[in-house]
């Protein structure tokens, strides 16, 4: 198990916590390749001049985040499985239930490439 790894990915969780952008920046090797469902940005000036961040939750909704642990799968990986609960404000039911997998590959302590997938529950 890397622990140096592990660290890196729960850094990025407190940056990304913390929305300090500069901090996650950091992270990321000059050849990133950050991967959603939506697209695919590649390098780190792509990266800084697309990425979106945070955003506003739909009014009707509120949002709440179960981050999972980090577990090093070897060779510079590392995943963690969360879930992504949104309920109707009006009611506290729940609307949608998602699972969100990231995964990280690691190299000299730079994340060369992150990956998002959501899928729902």
């Amino acid at each position: 198990m890397s622990v140096e790894d592990v660290e890196v990915a729960r850094r990025l969780g407190a940056a990304v916590e913390a929305d300090d952008r500069e901090g996650v920046y950091a992270l990321f090797a000059d050849d990133i390749e950050y991967t959603t469902p939506h697209r695919t940005l590649r390098g780190l000036a792509e990266v800084r001049e697309k990425l979106k961040w945070g955003g506003e939750p739909p009014e009707n909704l509120d949002v709440e985040w179960e981050d999972g642990e980090w577990d090093d799968v070897g060779r510079g990986h590392v995943v963690r499985e969360s879930r992504l609960i949104q309920r109707w404000k009006e009611t506290g039911e729940v609307a949608t239930v998602m699972r969100v997998r990231e995964e990280l590959a690691i190299r000299d302590g730079k994340i060369t490439r992150y990956e998002r997938r959501g899928r729902p529950e």
